[in-house]
């Protein structure tokens, strides 16, 4: 088990390990909770990984279960009957302080955060636990930040924020606690950045102006036509009826009504789907004030940015 905060290079550390594994021809399972993660470990969502694998692996195998304090307990429990086999050996990684999963429940009752990290069926399938500290990824600024996120409390961390990073400014994509407030953000952004001969769509999220150059983002129930949810897509091109987008894999050509009913626009996202991704550009947070906001919503979304002159603090 690997632990540690957002930027330590856990996920890039056990990916070069598991890459030498299979190189010396062990057979190696890679899986996370979301398709944006699992694509950046080369591997499957652990929903499709558990039903592609039902009660049996081949002695030898390697099981990597990336960002695995965003799993619920119940898929836990299901993956836990695979440490149960002969010669089957678990590598995870993740974070105890980014947000848990929604809808964690165990025997009817939610689970408290911090359950899971401390519990058995955690120690069996993974007894040995390596914590990284070392900043890998943001600037030094970003990580201490974070850091101390882990242990102070929501007042001096909000307080630093505003100290810390800058308020006035556009921002590429904001982060913030709900889906109305994504919504209206996205909608207003969307008019704003929009030319005259946009193609205007009532999209099954938000109306949507569509043009090339925009950036969507996959709201697909299971992979269809090859997009993903979760996943940003760029618009190429805009067709009579068609939409060409366009990912790090590939060209994407789709009717008009599937990106109405598939795709939502990207210039908002709540602070929990962005978790695990990094995000480019400038970077706003919001909702500070709010009494839901704590200090793991400050840790992801500061985080997701890739150096502190990128964050902006709304009020």
């Amino acid at each position: 088990m690997c632990v540690g905060g957002p930027g330590n290079g856990k996920s890039f550390m056990a990916t070069r390990l598991l890459d030498e594994l299979a190189a010396e021809g062990f057979t190696v399972h890679r899986m996370s909770r979301t398709h944006a993660t699992a694509r950046t470990i080369k591997g499957e969502t652990t929903n499709r990984w558990l039903n592609l694998h039902k009660k049996y692996l081949r002695p030898g195998a390697i099981v990597f279960v990336d960002e695995v304090y965003l799993h619920e307990y119940a898929l836990i429990q299901r993956l836990h009957h695979f440490a149960l086999l002969p010669g089957i050996t678990f590598l995870m990684t993740g974070d105890c302080c980014q947000l848990e999963p929604i809808g964690n429940f165990h025997a009817g009752r939610p689970l408290p955060p911090e359950a899971f990290g401390l519990s058995d069926l955690l120690r069996l399938m993974c007894p040995v636990r390596i914590t990284l500290s070392v900043n890998k990824r943001s600037c030094d600024t970003i990580h201490d930040f974070v850091t101390a996120c882990r242990t102070e409390p929501k007042e001096a961390m909000v307080k630093r924020a505003r100290e810390t990073f800058a308020e006035e400014g556009d921002a590429d994509v904001s982060l913030v606690l709900s889906n109305a407030k994504r919504r209206k953000i996205c909608v207003e952004t969307n008019e704003r950045l929009a030319p005259p001969d946009a193609l205007v769509l009532e999209g099954a999220d938000t109306p949507m102006r569509v043009y090339p150059g925009l950036v969507l983002q996959g709201a697909t129930p299971a992979k269809t036509r090859g997009v993903c949810n979760g996943l940003l897509y760029e618009t190429i091109s805009v067709g009579a009826e068609t939409i060409t987008l366009r990912d790090d894999l590939g060209e994407y050509i789709v009717p008009h009504d599937f990106v109405a009913k598939y795709m939502k626009l990207s210039h908002a996202r709540t602070i929990f789907q962005a978790q695990s991704s990094t995000l480019q550009g400038v970077v706003a947070v919001h909702d500070l004030d709010n009494p839901i906001f704590n200090t793991r919503h400050l840790l992801v979304a500061v985080s997701r940015a890739t150096h502190h002159s990128l964050v902006r603090i709304k009020r």
